[in-house]
């Protein structure tokens, strides 16, 4: 990998920006691949049963989890996408110690994020998806299916940090990223405030 200052002399703007494109996919698919791996087949049933636990037992927990995946998914990216980029056009690779470290932070973070659960159902309670939340059991569950369309939705930001050829791309990306996932919080703390009245609500009718 060679910081944009190198890889920019090394190779003009637009065949950079056009490596970065075709790397978009490989990257995504690679990341969302471990993603997978190591949500299902390395997560420990201590951390299953535990990572969505109030106080800061559960939330160490979850973030062993995230960081676990997060170190999956950089294994993948220096493994294949890498070596895959440096073959395609040598000195011309748009991963970068600092893209690679934006893009696998976002991954790290919001996986904990999603993963501490109350966060993600005061979302769906705020977007008015409380019922589907809800909704059937275990891996059949709507809490389930949620729960890993919120991880495939920011794995796109991740990759697009990942494979940015230039730092304005790359900061313009982190810096939408960075609204996207503070509007999430707010409505998520919406969500507690309606869940939290609809619980005085039942207690009151019966």
């Amino acid at each position: 990998m060679m910081p944009y200052a190198d890889a920019a002399s090394a190779a003009p703007p637009a065949e950079a920006g056009v490596l970065a494109l075709l790397l978009l996919p490989t990257v995504w698919l690679l990341i969302y691949t471990a993603h997978r791996v190591m949500d299902h087949w390395c997560q420990t049933t201590h951390q299953a049963r535990h990572k969505g636990r109030p106080g800061v037992h559960g939330a160490l927990v979850c973030l062993r989890h995230a960081a676990a995946v997060t170190a999956g998914q950089g294994v993948a990216v220096l493994g294949v996408a890498v070596p895959l980029a440096a073959v395609a056009a040598p000195g011309a690779s748009p991963i970068t110690p600092a893209s690679l470290a934006c893009g696998l932070s976002v991954t790290l973070v919001s996986h904990w994020w999603i993963d501490r659960r109350t966060t993600l159902q005061n979302l769906a309670t705020a977007l008015s998806r409380a019922e589907f939340y809800q909704f059937g059991a275990a891996l059949g569950s709507g809490a389930y299916a949620l729960d890993q369309d919120a991880h495939r939705i920011m794995l796109i930001p991740a990759a697009v940090m990942i494979c940015a050829p230039t730092p304005p791309v790359l900061a313009t990306t982190a810096a939408l990223t960075a609204v996207a996932c503070g509007a999430a919080v707010v409505l998520a703390r919406v969500g507690a405030g309606m869940d939290a009245d609809a619980q005085v609500a039942r207690a009151l009718r019966e």
